[in-house]
């Protein structure tokens, strides 16, 4: 089986080499299954991300939930050795270019925890089965999972990235489901 860091080489390469259009259409896809899936409409707080380097774009998910009256938390990174927090918006004019070019919401609104929340994770690919994730290697969403949250993780990728990941460390925290342009898959039900 490859290494994480093989892996991770195989799907951005995948990722880079797949028609930015067919992307597009992927994320309607994915963006449809979230929308239509319980846990959105369960939930009252959505944590989101804004897509970069051809990620699933969720923000017509993250419109929707805020025009539903869902709040909606995005990330920031506080600094460049893996620290996140998480900050409410009220529209996307809350957001701004953060030092890694992805846009980031202004640190007004600092997000209280709530169990009552669904998380749309980002990542480079992921294991439908075990619920796997590996990301860009700096360990942002691992280290904010493990000591914030009692979310609902819900990894977002599509089938392309989708892989039998083996190699994993202890600091590396699994998704309860992911969704991609097929379905969403319950991870923590096929272990």
């Amino acid at each position: 089986m490859p290494d994480k860091k093989t892996l991770r080489k195989l799907s951005l390469e995948k990722r880079r080499n797949t028609d930015g259009e067919i992307l597009k259409e992927l994320s309607k896809d994915i963006c449809a299954h979230i929308l239509n899936s319980d846990r959105y409409k369960n939930y009252s707080l959505i944590y989101g991300y804004m897509a970069v380097r051809g990620e699933a774009d969720i923000s017509p998910v993250l419109k929707k939930a805020l025009s539903d009256g869902k709040r909606v938390a995005l990330p920031k990174c506080m600094d460049k050795c893996g620290k996140m927090s998480f900050f409410e918006i009220k529209s996307f004019d809350d957001l701004t270019k953060g030092p890694f070019g992805i846009s980031e919401p202004k640190p007004s609104h600092l997000l209280e925890e709530d169990e009552d929340s669904l998380m749309l994770v980002p990542g480079v690919a992921f294991d439908i089965k075990s619920g796997r994730r590996i990301g860009y290697g700096a360990g942002y969403y691992d280290r904010y999972l493990k000591d914030h949250h009692p979310c609902v993780k819900m990894g977002v990728s599509y089938e392309l990235t989708v892989f039998d990941i083996q190699d994993t460390d202890i600091n590396d925290i699994s998704m309860d489901m992911i969704v991609t342009e097929k379905m969403i898959y319950d991870c923590k039900n096929s272990n």
